[in-house]
């Protein structure tokens, strides 16, 4: 038998599951393909990043920073920020020269700058994962220092300017295996207990804009009819009272089973008839794994409009799947 080259790969992500679990993806596929490979993951030190990363037995070592997104509404906190992340700057390139990974593999956020930075002053290849059509300010930032630049959808190189030669494209790694995605419909509906003759709607709030997302299906709920029994699956955010969604479904008489969490999402994308949902790239590229249709609204704010990106992107690759509904139009 061949032997196996010991090799340490860094990761870099936090403060959202759609950073952290493509990167925990990722780590899972190179320690597939060799087992000893070791796997070295920074994070920010927020609870929601712990949580994640505990659940995979594919990290060997896990370095959280203290360290938070740029101020800059708040010019009063800037020096204790900058403290924070010279603090940063210096426990990173302490690890990375401790480890001596082959390469840190950034997924965005604030948290990837420090890491990067100590990384390229220690020579070591930087390469980012840019999920969404338009790169995020850290990812802007560190395409400079960056080997590679990879990927989702095409119209990303563009946002690149003078660094598009360094994108690669690559397939969004979805978390699913494909003995997952191949679940057929009648198979998890019999697991979840759901009838076989009911239209089944996945809603996926998530922390971020899960009370307007909950608004909108009510509404579309009690406006629309079917000649088919519905059942709700409601994954509901942070904002949301469980015993008050669960109230309003009770009295609309719909069946509906709200949760925050699912250990087995494969499940539910693999019964639902419908994805009602935001349009993060993660979400989106994982409903199209299951081949569902989808009811997408981007969330769009002052500061932030590139889920409006993601949608068209994503319409325009599966016409015959995404409809995109913009929140102007979803309130009337």
């Amino acid at each position: 038998m061949e032997q196996q080259t010991k090799i340490t790969t860094c990761f870099v992500a936090g403060r959202s599951g759609g950073h952290i679990i493509p990167a925990l993806t990722l780590a899972r596929t190179l320690r597939e393909k060799n087992e000893q490979h070791r796997i070295l993951f920074f994070s920010t030190s927020t609870l929601l990043d712990h949580k994640i990363i505990a659940t995979s037995t594919d990290v060997h070592t896990h370095i959280s920073l203290d360290i938070e997104n740029i101020p800059y509404r708040k010019p009063w906190t800037w020096v204790q920020y900058a403290y924070r992340s010279i603090r940063a700057y210096l426990k990173s390139l302490q690890q990375l020269r401790l480890h001596g990974p082959d390469r840190v593999v950034s997924m965005g956020g604030y948290v990837s700058l420090p890491v990067c930075v100590a990384a390229w002053w220690l020579r070591i290849p930087v390469e980012l994962y840019e999920f969404n059509v338009e790169p995020g300010m850290a990812t802007r930032c560190l395409a400079r220092i960056a080997d590679r630049i990879f990927i989702c959808f095409n119209e990303s190189a563009q946002n690149f300017g003078r660094y598009s030669h360094k994108c690669h494209y690559a397939q969004y790694p979805v978390r699913f295996s494909l003995t997952q995605r191949a679940t057929v419909e009648h198979e998890a509906r019999r697991l979840l207990d759901i009838s076989q003759d009911a239209h089944v709607i996945l809603v996926l709030g998530g922390s971020q804009g899960s009370q307007y997302l909950t608004t909108y299906v009510q509404h579309w709920l009690t406006t629309t009819t079917t000649t088919r029994p519905r059942y709700v699956l409601h994954q509901a955010g942070e904002h949301n009272s469980l015993a008050i969604l669960k109230a309003w479904y009770a009295q609309a008489q719909i069946n509906a089973h709200v949760f925050t969490y699912n250990h087995d999402m494969a499940l539910l994308y693999a019964a639902a008839d419908l994805i009602i949902c935001r349009s993060g790239a993660g979400t989106l590229f994982e409903a199209m794994a299951f081949n569902k249709r989808c009811i997408t609204i981007p969330l769009e704010t002052a500061t932030n409009r590139h889920q409006v990106a993601n949608a068209y992107a994503m319409a325009k690759l599966y016409p015959e799947f995404v409809t995109v509904v913009r929140q102007e139009k979803a309130r009337r």
